[in-house]
Protein backbone atom coordinates (compact mmCIF):
# COMPACT_ATOMS: atom_id res chain seq x y z
CA UNK A 1 0.00 0.00 0.00
CA UNK A 2 1.44 3.60 -0.70
CA UNK A 3 2.01 5.68 1.96
CA UNK A 4 1.49 9.89 1.54
CA UNK A 5 2.35 12.20 4.06
CA UNK A 6 -0.50 14.81 4.09
CA UNK A 7 0.56 18.58 5.26
CA UNK A 8 -0.31 19.50 8.59
CA UNK A 9 -2.67 22.52 9.27
CA UNK A 10 0.07 24.80 10.02
CA UNK A 11 1.56 24.16 6.72
CA UNK A 12 -1.68 24.94 4.63
CA UNK A 13 -1.68 28.36 6.15
CA UNK A 14 1.28 28.80 4.46
CA UNK A 15 1.09 27.74 1.37
CA UNK A 16 0.45 29.93 -1.98
CA UNK A 17 -3.00 29.62 -3.58
CA UNK A 18 -1.50 27.30 -6.28
CA UNK A 19 0.25 24.36 -4.15
CA UNK A 20 -2.96 25.11 -1.57
CA UNK A 21 -5.19 23.55 -4.36
CA UNK A 22 -2.88 20.89 -5.00
CA UNK A 23 -2.44 19.98 -1.47
CA UNK A 24 -6.19 19.72 -0.78
CA UNK A 25 -6.55 17.68 -4.16
CA UNK A 26 -4.35 15.02 -2.60
CA UNK A 27 -6.17 15.18 0.61
CA UNK A 28 -9.27 14.67 -1.38
CA UNK A 29 -7.71 11.83 -3.05
CA UNK A 30 -6.61 9.85 0.23
CA UNK A 31 -10.16 10.21 1.45
CA UNK A 32 -11.74 8.66 -1.82
CA UNK A 33 -8.97 5.80 -1.78
CA UNK A 34 -9.92 5.33 1.78
CA UNK A 35 -13.87 5.12 1.34
CA UNK A 36 -12.94 2.44 -1.50
CA UNK A 37 -10.69 0.47 0.79
CA UNK A 38 -13.40 0.78 4.20
CA UNK A 39 -15.87 -0.37 1.09
CA UNK A 40 -14.03 -3.18 -0.29
CA UNK A 41 -12.88 -4.37 3.03
CA UNK A 42 -16.69 -4.33 4.35
CA UNK A 43 -17.75 -6.38 1.54
CA UNK A 44 -14.62 -8.96 2.79
CA UNK A 45 -16.43 -9.31 6.07
CA UNK A 46 -19.97 -10.04 4.29
CA UNK A 47 -18.75 -12.85 1.86
CA UNK A 48 -16.70 -14.51 4.65
CA UNK A 49 -19.53 -14.14 7.31
CA UNK A 50 -17.03 -13.01 9.68
CA UNK A 51 -20.10 -10.84 11.23
CA UNK A 52 -21.73 -13.60 12.26
CA UNK A 53 -19.02 -14.63 14.79
CA UNK A 54 -20.23 -11.50 16.86
CA UNK A 55 -23.64 -12.26 16.52
CA UNK A 56 -24.87 -10.21 13.71
CA UNK A 57 -26.83 -11.08 11.37
CA UNK A 58 -25.75 -8.27 8.90
CA UNK A 59 -22.72 -6.64 8.29
CA UNK A 60 -24.02 -3.02 8.42
CA UNK A 61 -24.65 -4.18 12.59
CA UNK A 62 -20.92 -5.51 12.15
CA UNK A 63 -20.06 -1.93 11.63
CA UNK A 64 -22.13 0.00 13.40
CA UNK A 65 -20.73 -1.71 16.78
CA UNK A 66 -17.21 -1.83 15.23
CA UNK A 67 -16.73 1.82 14.66
CA UNK A 68 -20.16 3.35 15.68
CA UNK A 69 -21.28 3.43 12.24
CA UNK A 70 -25.09 5.49 11.72
CA UNK A 71 -27.36 2.93 10.16
CA UNK A 72 -27.12 5.30 7.52
CA UNK A 73 -23.50 5.25 7.25
CA UNK A 74 -23.44 1.25 7.25
CA UNK A 75 -25.71 1.06 4.57
CA UNK A 76 -23.88 3.09 2.50
CA UNK A 77 -20.33 1.67 2.64
CA UNK A 78 -21.70 -1.85 2.22
CA UNK A 79 -23.28 -1.08 -0.65
CA UNK A 80 -20.64 0.32 -1.79
CA UNK A 81 -18.50 -2.21 -1.52
CA UNK A 82 -21.01 -4.38 -3.27
CA UNK A 83 -21.00 -2.24 -6.14
CA UNK A 84 -17.31 -2.40 -6.50
CA UNK A 85 -17.13 -5.88 -6.28
CA UNK A 86 -19.19 -6.94 -9.04
CA UNK A 87 -17.76 -4.07 -11.32
CA UNK A 88 -14.19 -3.72 -12.23
CA UNK A 89 -13.85 -0.48 -13.66
CA UNK A 90 -15.60 1.40 -10.84
CA UNK A 91 -13.88 -0.83 -8.33
CA UNK A 92 -10.40 0.50 -10.25
CA UNK A 93 -11.32 4.15 -9.97
CA UNK A 94 -12.35 3.92 -6.91
CA UNK A 95 -8.99 2.81 -5.77
CA UNK A 96 -7.35 5.38 -8.02
CA UNK A 97 -9.19 7.96 -6.27
CA UNK A 98 -10.65 9.55 -9.34
CA UNK A 99 -14.50 8.82 -8.58
CA UNK A 100 -16.28 10.69 -5.97
CA UNK A 101 -17.22 9.58 -2.61
CA UNK A 102 -20.75 10.76 -3.48
CA UNK A 103 -20.86 9.07 -7.07
CA UNK A 104 -19.69 5.82 -5.86
CA UNK A 105 -22.36 5.84 -3.30
CA UNK A 106 -24.70 6.73 -6.02
CA UNK A 107 -23.45 3.37 -7.90
CA UNK A 108 -24.16 1.22 -4.47
CA UNK A 109 -27.58 3.14 -4.14
CA UNK A 110 -28.76 1.25 -7.62
CA UNK A 111 -26.72 -1.41 -7.06
CA UNK A 112 -28.66 -2.13 -4.74
CA UNK A 113 -31.97 -2.38 -6.47
CA UNK A 114 -32.26 -5.56 -7.37
CA UNK A 115 -34.00 -4.96 -11.27
CA UNK A 116 -30.85 -2.64 -11.86
CA UNK A 117 -28.00 -4.70 -10.74
CA UNK A 118 -27.64 -7.05 -13.20
CA UNK A 119 -28.36 -3.99 -16.53
CA UNK A 120 -25.17 -2.61 -13.78
CA UNK A 121 -22.70 -4.73 -14.84
CA UNK A 122 -22.92 -4.41 -18.31
CA UNK A 123 -22.52 -0.83 -18.24
CA UNK A 124 -19.58 -0.11 -16.23
CA UNK A 125 -17.70 1.00 -19.22
CA UNK A 126 -20.16 3.69 -19.96
CA UNK A 127 -20.89 5.18 -16.54
CA UNK A 128 -17.86 5.17 -14.96
CA UNK A 129 -16.12 7.06 -17.06
CA UNK A 130 -19.49 9.49 -16.82
CA UNK A 131 -18.69 9.65 -13.08
CA UNK A 132 -15.16 10.21 -13.21
CA UNK A 133 -15.15 13.27 -16.23
CA UNK A 134 -18.19 14.92 -15.38
CA UNK A 135 -19.58 17.08 -12.76
CA UNK A 136 -22.00 15.26 -10.11
CA UNK A 137 -25.25 17.08 -11.25
CA UNK A 138 -24.70 15.61 -14.83
CA UNK A 139 -23.76 12.61 -13.32
CA UNK A 140 -26.93 12.13 -11.36
CA UNK A 141 -28.83 12.72 -14.50
CA UNK A 142 -27.02 10.32 -16.74
CA UNK A 143 -28.00 7.87 -13.67
CA UNK A 144 -31.54 9.07 -13.84
CA UNK A 145 -31.54 8.02 -17.28
CA UNK A 146 -29.79 4.76 -17.39
CA UNK A 147 -32.41 3.60 -14.66
CA UNK A 148 -35.03 4.86 -16.33
CA UNK A 149 -34.18 2.57 -18.97
CA UNK A 150 -33.07 -0.81 -16.66
CA UNK A 151 -36.03 -0.56 -14.74
CA UNK A 152 -38.63 0.58 -16.83
CA UNK A 153 -41.26 -0.93 -15.08
CA UNK A 154 -40.32 0.34 -11.53
CA UNK A 155 -39.90 3.61 -13.07
CA UNK A 156 -43.38 3.78 -14.14
CA UNK A 157 -45.07 2.71 -11.41
CA UNK A 158 -42.78 5.17 -8.96
CA UNK A 159 -44.32 7.78 -11.25
CA UNK A 160 -47.93 7.02 -11.40
CA UNK A 161 -47.53 6.45 -7.42
CA UNK A 162 -46.25 10.02 -6.41
CA UNK A 163 -49.04 11.25 -9.05
CA UNK A 164 -52.12 9.42 -7.36
CA UNK A 165 -50.47 10.11 -4.11
CA UNK A 166 -50.24 13.93 -4.69
CA UNK A 167 -51.27 15.73 -1.46
CA UNK A 168 -51.01 18.73 0.03
CA UNK A 169 -51.80 20.20 3.32
CA UNK A 170 -51.27 23.55 5.49
CA UNK A 171 -51.46 22.95 9.64
CA UNK A 172 -51.00 25.05 12.58
CA UNK A 173 -48.49 23.16 14.82
CA UNK A 174 -48.26 25.76 17.94
CA UNK A 175 -46.84 28.94 16.77
CA UNK A 176 -45.94 27.69 13.21
CA UNK A 177 -47.33 27.09 10.21
CA UNK A 178 -46.53 24.09 7.85
CA UNK A 179 -47.35 23.61 4.50
CA UNK A 180 -46.65 20.37 2.74
CA UNK A 181 -47.21 18.99 -0.94
CA UNK A 182 -46.46 16.33 -2.85
CA UNK A 183 -46.81 15.43 -6.47
CA UNK A 184 -45.99 13.66 -9.70
CA UNK A 185 -42.33 15.06 -12.09
CA UNK A 186 -44.69 16.70 -14.54
CA UNK A 187 -47.01 18.60 -12.11
CA UNK A 188 -43.62 19.60 -10.38
CA UNK A 189 -41.81 20.86 -13.40
CA UNK A 190 -44.32 23.44 -13.72
CA UNK A 191 -44.74 24.25 -9.96
CA UNK A 192 -41.16 24.69 -9.81
CA UNK A 193 -40.88 27.02 -13.02
CA UNK A 194 -43.80 29.37 -11.24
CA UNK A 195 -42.01 29.02 -7.75
CA UNK A 196 -38.79 30.22 -9.77
CA UNK A 197 -40.05 32.93 -11.63
CA UNK A 198 -41.28 34.86 -8.17
CA UNK A 199 -38.13 33.68 -6.41
CA UNK A 200 -36.60 35.59 -9.39
CA UNK A 201 -38.80 38.79 -8.77
CA UNK A 202 -38.01 38.66 -5.00
CA UNK A 203 -34.14 38.46 -5.16
CA UNK A 204 -34.19 41.65 -7.84
CA UNK A 205 -36.06 43.48 -5.33
CA UNK A 206 -34.15 43.11 -2.53
CA UNK A 207 -31.10 43.47 -5.46
CA UNK A 208 -32.68 47.22 -6.44
CA UNK A 209 -32.71 48.14 -2.81
CA UNK A 210 -29.29 47.30 -1.84
CA UNK A 211 -28.18 49.15 -5.15
CA UNK A 212 -29.65 52.16 -4.60
CA UNK A 213 -28.54 52.09 -0.63
CA UNK A 214 -24.63 51.00 -1.07
CA UNK A 215 -24.19 51.45 -4.92
CA UNK A 216 -22.22 48.67 -6.73
CA UNK A 217 -20.42 47.11 -3.74
CA UNK A 218 -23.53 45.50 -3.00
CA UNK A 219 -23.07 41.81 -2.45
CA UNK A 220 -25.60 38.77 -1.47
CA UNK A 221 -24.90 39.36 2.14
CA UNK A 222 -26.26 42.41 1.94
CA UNK A 223 -29.61 42.03 1.49
CA UNK A 224 -32.60 42.82 3.81
CA UNK A 225 -33.68 39.67 3.02
CA UNK A 226 -32.31 36.36 3.62
CA UNK A 227 -32.80 33.62 0.86
CA UNK A 228 -34.99 31.68 2.92
CA UNK A 229 -37.29 35.01 4.13
CA UNK A 230 -37.66 35.36 0.11
CA UNK A 231 -38.26 31.88 -1.08
CA UNK A 232 -41.24 32.35 1.69
CA UNK A 233 -42.28 35.88 0.47
CA UNK A 234 -42.18 34.24 -3.35
CA UNK A 235 -44.20 31.56 -2.24
CA UNK A 236 -46.96 33.80 -0.18
CA UNK A 237 -46.94 36.16 -3.49
CA UNK A 238 -47.75 33.19 -5.85
CA UNK A 239 -51.37 32.45 -3.29
CA UNK A 240 -51.89 36.04 -2.99
CA UNK A 241 -51.68 36.52 -6.82
CA UNK A 242 -54.17 33.49 -7.66
CA UNK A 243 -56.53 35.06 -5.57
CA UNK A 244 -56.63 38.59 -6.39
CA UNK A 245 -56.95 37.28 -10.26
CA UNK A 246 -61.31 37.23 -11.49
CA UNK A 247 -62.10 33.92 -10.95
CA UNK A 248 -63.18 33.33 -14.75
CA UNK A 249 -59.52 34.32 -15.91
CA UNK A 250 -57.69 31.83 -17.46
CA UNK A 251 -54.57 32.08 -16.07
CA UNK A 252 -51.10 31.10 -18.14
CA UNK A 253 -49.57 28.27 -18.04
CA UNK A 254 -46.30 27.98 -17.17
CA UNK A 255 -43.82 27.16 -19.64
CA UNK A 256 -41.69 23.82 -18.90
CA UNK A 257 -39.39 22.71 -21.58
CA UNK A 258 -39.12 19.07 -22.32
CA UNK A 259 -36.61 16.98 -23.92
CA UNK A 260 -36.95 13.71 -25.91
CA UNK A 261 -35.81 11.94 -28.36
CA UNK A 262 -37.37 10.77 -31.43
CA UNK A 263 -37.45 7.15 -30.82
CA UNK A 264 -38.62 7.27 -27.63
CA UNK A 265 -41.56 9.42 -28.92
CA UNK A 266 -42.64 7.69 -31.42
CA UNK A 267 -42.75 4.14 -29.42
CA UNK A 268 -44.91 6.41 -26.53
CA UNK A 269 -47.36 7.55 -29.58
CA UNK A 270 -47.07 3.91 -30.72
CA UNK A 271 -47.96 2.31 -27.57
CA UNK A 272 -50.86 5.06 -27.02
CA UNK A 273 -52.74 3.56 -30.03
CA UNK A 274 -53.24 0.47 -29.22
CA UNK A 275 -51.10 -1.39 -31.76
CA UNK A 276 -47.76 -1.88 -30.28
CA UNK A 277 -45.61 -3.65 -27.55
CA UNK A 278 -43.35 -0.90 -25.41
CA UNK A 279 -39.68 -1.50 -27.56
CA UNK A 280 -37.81 -3.48 -25.66
CA UNK A 281 -35.23 -1.39 -23.71
CA UNK A 282 -31.43 -1.49 -23.39
CA UNK A 283 -30.00 0.34 -20.66
CA UNK A 284 -26.81 0.96 -22.77
CA UNK A 285 -28.80 3.42 -24.88
CA UNK A 286 -28.83 6.11 -22.28
CA UNK A 287 -26.70 8.01 -23.52
CA UNK A 288 -29.30 8.89 -26.59
CA UNK A 289 -32.05 8.38 -24.51
CA UNK A 290 -33.95 12.07 -23.41
CA UNK A 291 -37.18 11.86 -21.20
CA UNK A 292 -36.96 14.53 -19.16
CA UNK A 293 -37.24 18.36 -18.29
CA UNK A 294 -33.94 20.75 -19.08
CA UNK A 295 -33.54 20.38 -15.71
CA UNK A 296 -32.78 16.80 -15.76
CA UNK A 297 -36.22 15.58 -14.49
CA UNK A 298 -36.98 12.56 -15.50
CA UNK A 299 -40.95 12.13 -16.76
CA UNK A 300 -43.18 9.06 -17.20
CA UNK A 301 -44.07 7.78 -20.60
CA UNK A 302 -47.67 8.74 -19.52
CA UNK A 303 -46.46 12.27 -18.75
CA UNK A 304 -44.89 12.55 -22.17
CA UNK A 305 -47.97 11.20 -23.84
CA UNK A 306 -50.03 14.01 -22.08
CA UNK A 307 -47.75 16.59 -23.61
CA UNK A 308 -47.13 15.17 -27.07
CA UNK A 309 -50.77 15.41 -27.73
CA UNK A 310 -51.83 18.70 -26.11
CA UNK A 311 -47.93 20.28 -25.83
CA UNK A 312 -46.47 22.35 -28.61
CA UNK A 313 -43.55 20.06 -30.22
CA UNK A 314 -40.29 21.85 -31.88
CA UNK A 315 -37.59 19.68 -33.80
CA UNK A 316 -34.43 20.25 -32.26
CA UNK A 317 -30.78 18.67 -33.37
CA UNK A 318 -28.08 17.76 -31.64
CA UNK A 319 -24.84 16.84 -32.62
CA UNK A 320 -22.74 13.87 -30.70
CA UNK A 321 -21.29 16.58 -28.16
CA UNK A 322 -24.90 16.82 -26.38
CA UNK A 323 -24.57 20.64 -28.55
CA UNK A 324 -27.67 22.00 -30.33
CA UNK A 325 -26.86 22.60 -34.06
CA UNK A 326 -26.84 25.93 -34.98
CA UNK A 327 -30.69 27.42 -35.64
CA UNK A 328 -29.72 29.69 -38.18
CA UNK A 329 -30.49 32.58 -36.72
CA UNK A 330 -28.61 35.66 -36.41
CA UNK A 331 -28.69 39.01 -34.38
CA UNK A 332 -26.48 40.64 -31.65
CA UNK A 333 -28.10 38.80 -28.39
CA UNK A 334 -29.90 35.42 -27.96
CA UNK A 335 -33.39 35.42 -28.35
CA UNK A 336 -36.02 33.31 -28.99
CA UNK A 337 -35.59 30.18 -30.76
CA UNK A 338 -31.81 30.57 -30.14
CA UNK A 339 -31.55 31.25 -26.58
CA UNK A 340 -34.02 27.96 -26.22
CA UNK A 341 -31.18 26.24 -28.34
CA UNK A 342 -28.17 27.36 -26.04
CA UNK A 343 -30.32 26.70 -22.55
CA UNK A 344 -31.64 23.10 -23.72
CA UNK A 345 -27.98 21.88 -24.12
CA UNK A 346 -27.24 21.88 -20.48
CA UNK A 347 -29.11 21.35 -17.06
CA UNK A 348 -26.89 23.71 -14.79
CA UNK A 349 -24.66 27.10 -14.91
CA UNK A 350 -21.53 26.17 -16.80
CA UNK A 351 -19.35 27.69 -13.96
CA UNK A 352 -18.30 24.65 -11.76
CA UNK A 353 -19.96 24.43 -8.34
CA UNK A 354 -23.00 26.49 -9.08
CA UNK A 355 -26.23 24.73 -8.84
CA UNK A 356 -28.09 27.75 -10.80
CA UNK A 357 -30.54 25.55 -13.09
CA UNK A 358 -31.14 26.44 -16.93
CA UNK A 359 -33.91 27.90 -16.44
CA UNK A 360 -32.86 31.20 -14.51
CA UNK A 361 -29.56 31.48 -16.66
CA UNK A 362 -28.66 34.13 -19.23
CA UNK A 363 -27.37 32.95 -22.42
CA UNK A 364 -23.96 34.60 -23.61
CA UNK A 365 -21.28 33.98 -26.29
CA UNK A 366 -18.50 31.38 -25.33
CA UNK A 367 -16.34 33.45 -28.11
CA UNK A 368 -17.54 37.11 -27.95
CA UNK A 369 -19.34 39.12 -30.10
CA UNK A 370 -15.92 42.09 -30.48
CA UNK A 371 -13.93 38.72 -31.04
CA UNK A 372 -15.55 37.13 -34.41
CA UNK A 373 -18.42 35.08 -32.56
CA UNK A 374 -21.00 34.35 -33.70
CA UNK A 375 -24.78 34.08 -32.29
CA UNK A 376 -25.26 30.16 -32.87
CA UNK A 377 -25.89 27.46 -30.22
CA UNK A 378 -22.71 26.08 -30.47
CA UNK A 379 -21.55 29.72 -29.69
CA UNK A 380 -23.40 29.98 -26.31
CA UNK A 381 -23.45 29.17 -23.05
CA UNK A 382 -25.45 29.41 -20.21
CA UNK A 383 -24.59 31.28 -16.92
CA UNK A 384 -26.37 32.59 -13.73
CA UNK A 385 -26.27 36.37 -14.07
CA UNK A 386 -23.77 36.71 -11.62
CA UNK A 387 -21.14 34.04 -13.01
CA UNK A 388 -21.86 35.76 -16.77
CA UNK A 389 -20.85 39.02 -15.57
CA UNK A 390 -17.55 37.37 -13.72
CA UNK A 391 -16.76 36.34 -16.82
CA UNK A 392 -15.63 39.89 -17.21
CA UNK A 393 -13.00 39.85 -14.98
CA UNK A 394 -10.79 37.55 -17.02
CA UNK A 395 -11.98 34.25 -16.72
CA UNK A 396 -12.63 32.36 -19.80
CA UNK A 397 -14.90 29.56 -20.75
CA UNK A 398 -14.44 26.75 -23.65
CA UNK A 399 -16.73 23.49 -24.54
CA UNK A 400 -14.38 20.50 -25.55
CA UNK A 401 -15.53 17.96 -28.37
CA UNK A 402 -17.29 15.69 -25.30
CA UNK A 403 -19.65 18.71 -24.74
CA UNK A 404 -17.85 19.33 -21.48
CA UNK A 405 -17.54 23.01 -20.29
CA UNK A 406 -14.11 24.26 -18.64
CA UNK A 407 -13.62 27.65 -17.18
CA UNK A 408 -9.97 29.08 -16.75
CA UNK A 409 -8.98 31.97 -14.38
CA UNK A 410 -6.94 34.91 -15.39
CA UNK A 411 -3.75 32.60 -14.80
CA UNK A 412 -4.97 30.23 -17.24
CA UNK A 413 -5.45 27.29 -14.02
CA UNK A 414 -8.57 25.92 -14.74
CA UNK A 415 -11.28 25.68 -12.19
CA UNK A 416 -11.68 22.27 -10.63
CA UNK A 417 -9.49 20.72 -13.07
CA UNK A 418 -8.43 18.54 -9.67
CA UNK A 419 -12.02 16.88 -9.33
CA UNK A 420 -11.89 16.16 -13.14
CA UNK A 421 -8.10 14.85 -13.76
CA UNK A 422 -7.11 11.78 -13.17
CA UNK A 423 -3.20 12.91 -12.37
CA UNK A 424 -2.22 11.72 -9.12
Amino acid sequence: METRVLPTTEELAELPVADLRAALAQVERVRRQAEALLAEATHVVARRHLHRADGHRRVTAWGRAEFNWSPTEALRISRNGAAMAAMPQLRAAAHEGTIGVAQLSEFGRVFANPRCAEHLLGSDELLTPIAQRHWYHEFCVAMSRWVSLADADGAEQRHRDAHEGRRASIRQVGDVFILHAECGTLDGAALQEVFEQFRSAEFLTDWAEGQERLGDAVCVADLVRTEAQRSFDALKSVFTTAASSPLDQVPPEPLVNIVVNQHTAESVLREAAGNHEPDPVDPREFLTHRCETIDGVQLSRQALLEVLLIGKLRRVVFDEAGVVIDLGRSSRLFRGGARDAVLLGDLRCLWPGCEVRTGRCESDHTTPWSAGGTTSPGNGGRACGHHNRHKQRGFTVRRDAQGQWHTYRPDGSEIGEHALTTAA
